[in-house]
């Protein structure tokens, strides 16, 4: 009804508290916050309860909670040369995936994680024209967007540079700069895109795709 009931203000460096919100995410109505310059996600009832911290071993950016496992993503800036680790509620290391070789110094600042169903998400990451799927505790590419007359980055020059290079490669060219919204229900894939174009700049696409016949809208 819009009537107003509780708040999370709680900014400080006290173990119950976070100095930044640099994502969030809600989990069996617990509110999840990652600090990023604390290295550490505290947990806060619905009310704004303190329930606890997670002690995190490196820099991550954004965070999705799932059925006892927390996602993180780091935007190629760890040391763990992991962009995407699984770590469990007491923040040990249960998994990593898609790993890089070169350190990052741009953020920005768009969550990779899109929720598909119980344990099952998206994965996209910036001028990846291909779209991941998490699922079993596996990650694989679940398809790959060709578009016509832009650069498209082989899987090899992604691991191997770093965002400012390829930012800087791809500079007054029409390139995918990223997928920032995906969902996928039954055959059909529904994506936001973020497309660059050599003569009109940066736009944004809503592509709606026919798995199964490959159609494209």
């Amino acid at each position: 009804d819009g009537v107003y009931k509780s708040k999370i203000s709680r900014q400080g460096r006290a173990n119950t508290e976070y100095v930044a919100i640099t994502d969030f995410d809600v989990y069996e109505n617990d509110i999840y916050i990652l600090s990023n310059p604390q290295r550490k996600i505290c947990v806060y009832s619905a009310d704004g309860t303190f329930i606890r911290s997670v002690d995190l071993d490196d820099w991550y950016h954004n965070l999705s909670v799932g059925n006892g496992y927390i996602l993180l993503y780091s935007e190629k800036s760890n040391g763990q040369m992991y962009d995407v680790v699984k770590i469990d509620f007491n923040g040990r290391v249960q998994n990593k995936f898609v790993p890089f070789k070169t350190q990052n110094g741009v953020r920005y600042g768009t969550s990779p994680f899109y929720e598909i169903g119980t344990d099952d998400y998206l994965f996209t990451f910036p001028y990846d024209n291909n779209i991941y799927r998490y699922v079993n505790n596996e990650v694989y590419p679940f398809c790959t967007l060709k578009l016509s007359s832009a650069i498209n980055l082989s899987a090899n020059e992604l691991y191997e540079s770093d965002y400012d290079s390829i930012k800087k490669r791809l500079n007054g060219e029409t390139y995918l700069r990223r997928v920032i919204g995906a969902s996928f229900d039954e055959d059909t894939l529904y994506l936001m895109m973020e497309v660059n174009y050599a003569t009109r700049a940066l736009r944004h696409l809503l592509c709606r795709i026919d798995m199964a016949s490959g159609r494209v809208d």
